[in-house]
């Protein structure tokens, strides 16, 4: 078990728990619970900070992959999982910005339409955000298969 591989097994945790607060914060946005649905996003988005900051530490004390020892097919599928990772990050980030726009209103019944349709925008980007982030999950697994086979470990 190579470093690289440790670092890359640690980040499919990491993903699973960004999902795993998210899934829960939009339980709470559909329930009505607005703070909680909040803190849970929050929750998710440090996790993402977190992540971002140990990969940079993993390419000054690691280096990058070394795609050249890397089959085609996996390079590929790492492209098609790094556009998953920025509709995460991209629709993510702009959803976050929009909930920082509309937060005073969270406890209002009656919104106008241009706060409605700030939510309505919001609740599409995270959609959009969730579903990068489940199917950048799923090319890791694939990614994290060829790299334990290049480590001749399956």
């Amino acid at each position: 078990m190579t470093p690289r591989l440790i670092f890359w097994l640690y980040a499919m945790v990491l993903t699973c728990g960004i999902i795993g607060c998210a899934f829960v914060g939009i339980s709470h946005a559909r329930n009505g619970r607005y703070q909680l649905h909040r803190l849970w996003m929050n929750a998710s988005s440090w996790i993402i900070v977190g992540f971002v900051g140990s990969y940079i530490l993993k390419v000054i004390f690691l280096g990058k992959e070394d795609l050249q020892t890397w089959d085609s097919f996996y390079v590929v599928t790492l492209r098609i999982h790094e556009f998953f990772i920025a509709v995460m990050l991209g629709c993510g980030g702009f959803a976050r910005y929009l909930a920082h726009q509309f937060r005073h209103t969270l406890d209002e019944t009656q919104l106008s339409t241009h706060w409605r349709k700030k939510r309505d925008t919001h609740k599409k980007l995270g959609k959009l955000s969730i579903y990068g982030a489940c199917a950048a999950l799923i090319t890791a697994c694939a990614l994290i298969v060829g790299m334990l086979q290049r480590a001749a470990l399956i």
